[in-house]
């Protein structure tokens, strides 16, 4: 996989990201008056495939690494992440802010960890099955509703998102916006630092043509 062809997959993962986050918003105003137990499935169901869709893309950023490819068949988010931070420990995305001055870590703020994506997986699966029966049988119980747990997960998958970095390798860094100011799209900086200290920067964007690549 090239890189033009890595980065084209990868924006399109992140502009299906925004359109999950628009889901659980929806869900979450709930103007259609859906039961709260239903407002509950929507919402951790896009949870789910924003677990799949952070692993994959973690794949998908790191192509380039042989041993990845044996993860091809993978879907569970938690096979992934022992995998590939066996391979190279900065595997997963960082919170970032980006601005003219540099690129600054923001990892101090809550969101989404690699050691809380395999757990939000596997609480997304348990919320979308009726089984077993004594699960059924306490969920019909009335209650008051409370959706704080899905406002904090969606809050800690968009902080993690919104703005971040990849490590590639020593010399080479990508940078992630899911919005591109002027266009609403996402955008990636693929920053290469040769060895004489010269840096070199790619720019992507996810409706541009020719890859995007400019």
């Amino acid at each position: 996989m090239t890189e033009d062809e890595k980065m084209t997959y990868y924006l399109l993962l992140m502009e299906e990201i925004k359109v999950r986050f628009d889901v659980v918003n929806r869900a979450y105003g709930n103007a259609d008056g859906f039961p709260p137990a239903m407002v509950r499935e929507i919402c951790y169901l896009q949870f789910r495939f924003l677990c799949e869709i952070i692993a994959l893309g973690c794949l998908i950023a790191h192509g380039d690494i042989t041993e990845t490819h044996a993860l091809r068949g993978t879907y569970e988010p938690g096979k992934i992440i022992k995998k590939m931070e066996r391979l190279n420990p900065d595997f997963y995305p960082e919170p970032v802010e980006a601005t003219s001055s540099g690129i600054f870590g923001r990892s101090n703020l809550p969101h989404l960890t690699k050691q809380e994506l395999p757990k939000l997986w596997a609480i997304s699966g348990d919320v979308l099955h009726r089984t077993p029966m004594v699960k059924f049988l306490e969920t019909t119980k009335p209650g008051p509703v409370d959706f704080s747990d899905i406002m904090e997960w969606g809050d800690k998958i968009r902080t993690l998102l919104n703005s971040h970095l990849i490590t590639l390798s020593h010399e080479k860094r990508m940078v992630v916006g899911l919005v591109e100011r002027g266009t609403n799209k996402a955008f990636a900086y693929i920053i290469t630092r040769s060895p004489d200290g010269i840096g070199k920067v790619t720019i992507y964007r996810s409706d541009d043509g020719d890859n995007g690549k400019s």
